[in-house]
C-alpha cells in the first residue's frame, strides 16, 4: 500500500465489490469507499457509483484469454 499511497488522490472515491481487501486499502489510504455487493443488491448506488464497467472488462478479458493454453 505504501507504493500506491502517493498515487491516490485523497479526494478519490474507491468503488468496488464487497471484497474486504478494498475496504482495507481505503482505510489504509484514508480515502472514501463505496462497496457494492453485486450478488445481492443494486449494481448502482446513488446513480453514480457502479462497478459494471470493470466487471464487463474483466469478463471480456477472461474470454479473450481462454484462447491461450
Amino acid at each position: 500500500m505504501a507504493v500506491l499511497r502517493p498515487l491516490v488522490n485523497q479526494e478519490a472515491i474507491l468503488c468496488s465489490d464487497s471484497a474486504g481487501v478494498y475496504a482495507a486499502f481505503a482505510r489504509a489510504t484514508r480515502i472514501a469507499h463505496r462497496a457494492l455487493n453485486s450478488q445481492r443488491g443494486p449494481h448502482v448506488a446513488d446513480g453514480a457509483f457502479h462497478i459494471q464497467n470493470v466487471s464487463a472488462y474483466d469478463s471480456r478479458l477472461k474470454g479473450w484469454m481462454r484462447r491461450f493454453p
